[in-house]
């Protein structure tokens, strides 16, 4: 009788179970009342701020034909609404008055902010953002340099919506990662942070439609107490990234020990550790970083396969890097912007000297702070051929021949 008891429990189980995975709402809203904002834009605006909403639109994503018209035809599957208003609500409510669906946010993937909205400072979004709990805490974080609405015009070439090729930038790592949630983060604690920049106008695919809007990766926005007040070179975005342990794949020129011509290398990060001291009343922090790299191209005579040249290449790509990362943090600080969350280091494992200086941290930060680099490069890959033939010196035997 137990037996059957527990097997007839077993069933109604297994019974509830399927039955609650066929139920497919979540809420009184269809799919198909609903559009799905993909892509945020904001501008600043004579009313306040200027709020662009991307949307796919599903009656154009078909491949095929619709009544005789082909997607083609009907013109790009997406679209872009724009509304000004006073705050964020009122345009985002203005966007809605004007659809026949209801926006939803929970497939947002890119917020794109203007350099004018960010200098005046991101709490109005971070402000939204807090009370809409619909947006996707994980949509990556750009800022432009020109209007942020440009975005909606450059060419797309190699993918067929614009939120695919900010997406692609995160996936490879091109440039900084920051998400909704890290923005977030260090605005509700009042930390410095960084955002990455795009750039319109730069030489690309111009025989393509809007060429001349040919977007790209362009370095990264200082941010302090929220609002943008300087920003960091392509070449400190990436010592940025080592730091922050977010590197992708590097190039880097060297010249070399034998002749000054050119050796280029690409590096790959591997790990970075920051770790906060105290010499002679000073903080100071250790930042070490360890990578590899792959000879890509060489101009040199150089043999790179005798272990005395590769040790000498090793030393000056940890110089180079050394350097790199030194100019970037000095810059930061600068700037009085703990982009690099050190003062929560100290908070978490020196609290006793966090409490006195906590309460001018970024005057600490800017004079008083000393930084030490620790960098190990390996090079593992001479490429497909150890001596370019070019460079290789012929015997008599071989003159002869």
């Amino acid at each position: 009788m137990m037996t059957t008891a527990v097997r007839a429990l077993g069933i109604g189980l297994l019974l509830a179970a399927l039955a609650c995975s066929a139920c497919g709402c979540w809420s009184s809203v269809e799919l198909n009342e609903r559009a799905f904002a993909r892509v945020m834009m904001l501008d600043k605006s004579p009313k306040g701020i200027e709020l662009t909403l991307g949307f796919p639109l599903p009656n154009r994503l078909s491949g095929g034909s619709n009544g005789g018209m082909s997607s083609t035809t009907m013109g790009p599957p997406f679209a872009f609404v724009t509304k000004s208003a006073h705050d964020i609500g009122e345009a985002y409510r203005l966007i809605q008055a004007d659809l026949s669906r209801s926006i939803t946010f929970g497939q947002l993937r890119n917020i794109v902010i203007s350099k004018a909205f960010a200098q005046e400072g991101i709490y109005p979004l971070a402000d939204f953002m807090m009370r809409d709990t619909g947006v996707h805490i994980n949509a990556n974080f750009f800022v432009t340099d020109g209007p942020a609405k440009t975005i909606g015009t450059i060419p797309l070439t190699f993918e067929r919506f614009l939120t695919d090729i900010l997406t692609s930038y995160s996936k490879q790592k091109t440039t900084l990662i920051v998400s909704a949630k890290d923005m977030l983060m260090n605005t509700a604690a009042g930390s410095d942070f960084m955002l990455p920049m795009l750039v319109f106008g730069e030489a690309g695919a111009e025989a393509e439609k809007n060429g001349q809007h040919w977007m790209g990766t362009d370095g990264a926005g200082i941010f302090r107490q929220g609002k943008l007040v300087a920003r960091l070179s392509p070449l400190e975005t990436r010592a940025a990234m080592w730091v922050q342990e977010e590197l992708g794949k590097h190039v880097i020129q060297l010249r070399s020990p034998s002749d000054g011509k050119f050796i280029t290398f690409v590096l790959f990060g591997n790990e970075s550790d920051i770790k906060p001291m105290l010499s002679g009343g000073r903080i100071r922090f250790r930042i070490s970083c360890s990578g590899s790299a792959q000879i890509i191209a060489s101009e040199s005579t150089l043999d790179v396969t005798d272990k005395a040249n590769i040790a000498l290449l090793e030393k000056g790509l940890d110089q180079e890097l050394k350097k790199r990362i030194h100019t970037t943090v000095s810059y930061t600080q600068r700037q009085r912007a703990d982009v690099f969350g050190f003062g929560e280091l100290v908070r978490w494992r020196q609290p006793r000297t966090w409490n006195k200086v906590k309460d001018n941290w970024r005057d600490v930060y800017q004079k008083q702070v000393g930084i030490d680099v620790n960098t190990a490069i390996r090079i593992k890959w001479f490429g497909g051929a150890d001596k370019p033939i070019w460079n290789r010196k012929l015997s008599e035997n071989e003159v002869e021949k």
